[in-house]
């Protein structure tokens, strides 16, 4: 006789292994259901970054064609730059060396015939009724321009 406590193992057995093995079951397929959607879930976090991009690409597109201005704008400014340093000429003075005249340029002497830069000096001009000059002739555009020497009152 079988007591109202004592367990049908008969009966117990089929149901437990039923019972696990559904478990199991159920266990492995949670796995697989949060690989996928963890995968899903990389994937729609690729998409929204690729979204977003295109929907950057007019900003983006701005952005770069500003950086080309900006290139271009220091390339021409560094190209301005290196001619400005050839036109700035200082004449500091000019004076009669071994009888040929002779002009102090950014504390250099030069004769006529000598490059200065971007110019050539084609005239050294020491006059008592006038202020004492020189003739520089650019070689690019072979402008002549003239430089006057003043001298500061003391």
């Amino acid at each position: 006789m079988q007591n109202k406590y004592s367990i049908n193992l008969s009966i117990f057995i089929p149901r437990f292994i039923n019972r696990v093995v559904i478990i199991i079951i159920i266990a492995v397929l949670s796995m697989l259901i949060w690989k996928k959607s963890k995968a899903q879930i990389i994937q729609l976090e690729r998409i929204k970054e690729q979204k977003r991009l295109v929907k950057q690409t007019p900003q983006l597109k701005e952005q770069l064609r500003i950086l080309r201005i900006l290139e271009k704008m220091e390339e021409v400014s560094n190209d301005m730059e290196s001619k400005e340093l050839n036109i700035r000429i200082v004449l500091n003075g000019i004076f009669i060396k071994d009888r040929m005249p002779v002009a102090l340029i950014n504390d250099k002497t030069y004769q006529e015939g000598d490059n200065v830069g971007n110019f050539i000096i084609t005239k050294i001009s020491i006059n008592k009724t006038a202020l004492p000059y020189i003739v520089v002739k650019d070689k690019d555009t072979n402008q002549k321009k003239k430089l006057y020497l003043y001298l500061a009152p003391q």
